[in-house]
């Protein structure tokens, strides 16, 4: 009996993730057996509001929501170790057949690893496996393009043209090709553009003087509700915080007095208020 899994790690797509899945189903590569069963890994906070869009979203599909705890402010691997955890049992307690992966995370070769060595199988080439990661820039690591066999890997666009899931190889002729003869279609300046906007929202709230990355979050959750950084939890919007928002902020004059000490406390100057007044 074939029993395919689809296994995403939603908060590794981050805002991209109900487009991405949707996409991956409905496009679905014909020579690898459609999925049966949705599981999706998401944090533990979410869980329900995630179940209703995946249940209205994909009423033919047995959808499972798996709420990832975090115990402490550590992000990395909660959502992995789970995910792998519970898809190497699958398979090799007979509940699934066909496993498949929808993430740009890298960690997840362990699990590749992991089914290669222990399904039976006649052909050594033919694991039941199939992983899907997207065209994001710098999210996952070129191991995978170097390593993992083409036919386990398929590319989802996340651009605002069709989304189609694309061998790797095949991925970068075409991505190639879209370069020299059409600029139009990717335009790098869509997200910075928010960003933007959310920096400037920042230093217009927060008084002069002291604060934490913790204001800051009841701003964009004020201003920007539907942003992806307004639902996020309190560890992944940090180091969201520090990677994407703060960059502007200390642009703008924002300054970080204490940098290696923990937990971090920034400053707003009247120098960095200046300059959305002009």
């Amino acid at each position: 009996m074939t029993i395919v899994t689809l296994y995403v790690d939603v908060e590794n797509l981050l805002d991209k993730a109900q487009q991405v899945i949707t996409s991956t189903i409905e496009e679905w590569p014909s020579e690898f057996p459609k999925p049966n069963i949705l599981q999706l890994y998401v944090d533990a906070d979410q869980t329900h509001v995630w179940e209703i869009w995946a249940s209205h979203k994909f009423p033919s599909i047995n959808t499972r929501v798996n709420g990832v705890q975090r115990y402490s402010s550590v992000t990395k691997n909660s959502a992995d170790m789970s995910l792998i955890t519970n898809a190497l049992a699958d398979q090799l307690k007979g509940r699934t057949s066909h496993t498949a992966i929808l993430s740009d995370d890298s960690d997840y070769i362990a699990l590749f690893t992991a089914l290669m060595k222990e399904i039976p199988r006649n052909d050594k080439n033919d694991v039941p496996f199939i992983w899907f990661i997207t065209d994001r820039p710098d999210t996952h690591s070129r191991t995978l393009n170097s390593f993992i066999p083409p036919q386990y890997l398929r590319c989802i666009k996340c651009g605002d043209d069709k989304k189609t899931p694309l061998d790797i190889k095949e991925k970068v002729v075409i991505r190639t090709r879209q370069v020299a003869s059409d600029k139009k279609k990717v335009n790098p300046d869509e997200r910075k553009s928010e960003i933007e906007q959310i920096v400037i929202a920042i230093i217009q709230d927060i008084p002069i003087g002291p604060f934490k990355s913790a204001d800051c979050k009841k701003i964009i959750k004020k201003h920007f509700p539907n942003n992806q950084l307004s639902l996020a939890d309190n560890a992944t919007f940090g180091n969201q915080f520090a990677k994407n928002i703060w960059p502007g902020l200390e642009k703008r004059g924002v300054l970080l007095p204490n940098p290696n000490k923990k937990p971090r406390k920034y400053e707003m100057t009247d120098g960095a208020k200046k300059t959305i007044t002009h």
